[in-house]
């Protein structure tokens, strides 16, 4: 008598949870798992990262630590875009169904965005990696709730006389790469009245001529376009 199976068994739950909110920041991802089905010591559990989610390989740093029911030290490999586990225990050959299992992913790096992430993808793999034992793909997203700072900026006036019509030069190292389509948004002080025509021009790392407008009621230049993706940006209004 043969007998087929069909599609994995999800989880009886998952859980994602990033230490830091921050766009771009590196930081420690911790995962809960628990399964309608045992788990055998020597089998896997993979996690696929989202597209928007970036791991920061260190060659100094374990990638995975076990915090529940895993042990603390694990057989973890980062292969083809995918974080492997070999499952080892604290207490258990063979984990019981519905034991809650915890462990920490290191040095992945947030979204560069406040939109929400695509879902990870969560697997649970026999020893010989032939099959899927429970899968998780839907739900495990993660929305940052503040923006990255920048911490190097300058602004230079070309005139430093009082009243003088002048443009002004920045400089600014984004902490974030800035996206081909991304938009660069300076406000300006009360002080400082733009005067029409407005004009913009790149410089290092930007195109020359770039697309600038004027919003007064914010009382900001938006430069729409110009950007490749790069750490340092040059800019001159």
């Amino acid at each position: 008598m043969t007998v087929t199976l069909g599609t994995p068994n999800v989880f009886y739950e998952t859980k994602v949870e990033a230490l830091s909110q921050i766009n771009g920041d590196v930081t420690d991802y911790t995962f809960t798992v628990e399964m309608y089905s045992e788990l055998k010591t020597g089998e896997y559990l993979i996690i696929t990262p989202p597209s928007q989610i970036d791991i920061i390989l260190s060659s100094s740093e374990q990638l995975c630590v076990g915090i529940r029911a895993l042990k603390a030290v694990l057989s973890c490999e980062y292969t083809n875009e995918k974080i492997q586990i070999k499952a080892e225990f604290k207490a258990y050959d063979t984990l019981p169904a519905y034991t809650e299992m915890k462990f920490t992913l290191k040095n992945l790096q947030n979204p560069i965005s406040l939109e929400e992430s695509d879902s990870f993808t969560v697997e649970a793999y026999t020893s010989d990696l032939s099959y899927v034992i429970s899968r998780d793909r839907t739900g495990l997203t993660i929305r940052n709730s503040a923006a990255n700072t920048i911490t190097v900026a300058s602004v230079t006036a070309e005139s430093l006389a009082l009243g003088n019509e002048t443009s002004y030069e920045f400089v600014f190292v984004p902490v974030n790469a800035i996206p081909a389509n991304g938009r660069l948004q300076v406000f300006i002080p009360e002080e400082i009245t733009p005067t029409a025509p407005y004009t913009c021009e790149g410089m290092d790392n930007i195109e020359y001529s770039i697309s600038c407008s004027w919003n007064s009621i914010d009382k900001s230049f938006r430069i729409n376009n110009g950007f490749p993706r790069g750490s340092s940006v040059l800019n001159r209004l």
